[in-house]
């Protein structure tokens, strides 16, 4: 399936061997190991695997922050802090999605008529905007909710959605 970044390692958690971790996407529960990449554009291409002993959600003010783990590795030290972690891809379930699966879909309404091809993916502070390239090469920038996106097929690379003309963003 291939390799993809899941996390940055941020510093200790206080004088144990704890370390906190800031996800990407949600974990899987039985992550037992990752890669430290010295490239976070190019993952896998420079890294060495390491050992987790414990993985849990991080808590704040009595509640767990969804992307705040501690983490415990095999064998760390402080040279890992500020490192991004990739492993390889599971399926996920829930509404997620891997980014590289959803650039290259063909995005079109249920009726068929073609709106273009998924080019990029842009994270904002209040939720996630596609970039859809026409055929005519003009962009346009969407918001990526449940509300808009009816289906998702990354296998057949194709998503099927409905944008209001009031969310389209046109891009200059």
């Amino acid at each position: 399936m291939g390799r993809v970044l899941i996390g940055r390692i941020g510093r200790r958690h206080g004088l144990g061997d704890e370390f906190y971790m800031t996800a990407f996407m949600p974990l899987p529960e039985d992550l037992n190991s990752v890669f430290l990449e010295e490239n976070s554009d190019n993952p896998g291409g420079n890294s060495r695997e390491i050992g987790i002993e414990s993985l849990k959600q991080a808590r704040h003010g009595g509640h767990s922050a969804a992307d705040k783990w501690l983490v415990t590795f095999t064998g760390a030290d402080d040279s890992l802090t500020g490192k991004c972690i990739s492993c390889e891809k599971w399926e996920l379930d829930g509404g997620f999605f891997w980014r590289e699966d959803l650039v290259g879909c063909e995005v079109m309404e249920p009726s068929g008529i073609k709106l273009g091809r998924l080019s990029e993916i842009i994270d904002d502070a209040s939720q996630v905007w596609i970039r859809i390239e026409r055929e005519s090469g003009e962009t346009i920038s969407v918001p990526f909710l449940e509300r808009f996106v009816k289906e998702v097929d990354t296998r057949g690379k194709k998503i099927i959605a409905v944008f209001p003309e009031s969310v389209i963003v046109r891009d200059e």
